[in-house]
């Protein structure tokens, strides 16, 4: 399940801050109630946090769409 929300994070920053944003910056894994994203540089996680709102808005609604569930996470958390 969890890898299926890591896809599905993904898939919410391609829509909200381009496909070229998915290459440089990864959902790793999931710890607590943050989703750990993999950056290239701390530049790319500075424009996934002024889009995080948009970002876990489109997440939720993957999520509820492809696997029926409503995820709890409402934190990015980054590594460089």
């Amino acid at each position: 399940a969890s890898f299926q929300l890591l896809e599905a994070f993904e898939k919410a920053i391609g829509e909200v801050c381009g496909e070229a944003m998915t290459a440089n910056a990864k959902p790793m894994y999931l710890k607590q109630n943050a989703i750990v994203v993999a950056c290239l540089s701390p530049l790319y996680a500075q424009e996934l946090m002024l889009h995080k709102i948009q970002i876990f808005a489109s997440f939720q609604k993957i999520c509820k769409e492809k696997y029926q569930y409503e995820p709890e996470h409402s934190k990015i958390r980054f590594l460089f």
